[in-house]
């Protein structure tokens, strides 16, 4: 599970460095990749709840999940007009959801080790 949430923290940090079509493409394997916690975290839940409880765990995990996907999206277009530099990268518009994603996912990892 780790190595997944690696895969995807890693796969932020190459969309807000990267600079070329080659590099975007690796961070989009890497978050592919990362992804496959989704079905790790599915197993995890299935597997440590009982029968009666699994269906309400599961669907707090989606409804968590599907707040993440309207909110990632809203946090990005609320942000867009942030034009900074962190580490020598500028941070604008085109890159901000890699940032984003990767700050939203240290805490995740935090929580999971």
């Amino acid at each position: 599970m780790l190595i997944c949430y690696f895969f995807s923290l890693a796969a932020s940090v190459l969309y807000v460095v990267g600079n070329s079509p080659m590099q975007l493409i690796l961070a989009r394997v890497f978050a592919g990749l990362g992804a496959s916690a989704l079905t790790i975290m599915v197993t995890t839940i299935s597997r440590s709840t009982t029968i009666e409880d699994r269906t309400r765990a599961l669907s707090w995990f989606f409804v968590a999940a599907a707040i993440g996907e309207i909110a990632g999206p809203a946090i990005v277009w609320a942000t867009r007009g942030l034009n900074f530099h962190i580490f020598g990268f500028e941070i604008n518009a085109l890159n901000n959801a890699g940032l984003w994603a990767g700050i939203l996912f240290i805490p995740s990892i935090l929580l999971v080790w």
